[in-house]
């Protein structure tokens, strides 16, 4: 689903907005001003995904070191001082194209991280740990979050 354009698009949109991070440095004002579609994808098993559509005439998002692949994002939609947090991840691609005008839009792409554990298939060997250390040990290695309740059997 679209989320962002409910608060970046229509009437009255003044009081609606998003703050971005970026490596855990909030993305400027002027910058966060030339969003102009947010759109996440969540989804329960799979990993959430997230793309930010930006108008960017004056060329400051092409190539910029804080939205690089890799980096760290999260971001934040809501109304006045009550902003809630849709979405963490990283980014995973940057694509820019010309619209009508010769104006750049980009689209800075990413998702949560549990696609880490989509990419390929890893074996691994635990010797005298629980299945709740096991678990513990994977989402630590993944950078992901799990309350594990106690499973020693």
């Amino acid at each position: 689903y679209n989320i962002g354009d409910i608060f970046l698009s229509g009437s009255n949109s003044s009081t609606r907005g998003c703050i971005l991070y970026f490596n855990n440095s909030r993305l400027a004002p002027e910058r966060e001003a030339e969003i102009k579609k947010i759109t996440i994808i969540d989804r329960l098993n799979t990993p959430s995904s997230f793309h930010i559509t930006v108008a960017d005439p004056e060329d400051e998002w092409r190539g910029n070191d804080a939205y690089y692949i890799g980096s760290k994002a999260k971001i934040l939609l809501g109304y006045k001082d009550d902003y809630k947090e849709l979405i963490i991840g990283e980014v995973t691609g940057c694509s820019s194209f010309f619209k009508r005008n010769n104006i750049i839009q980009v689209i800075v792409s990413g998702q949560n991280n549990l696609h880490r554990l989509k990419r390929y298939k890893r074996i691994q060997t635990f010797n005298d740990m629980t299945v709740s250390d096991i678990i513990s040990n994977i989402t630590d290695q993944y950078g992901l979050n799990a309350e594990v309740d106690s499973l020693d059997y």
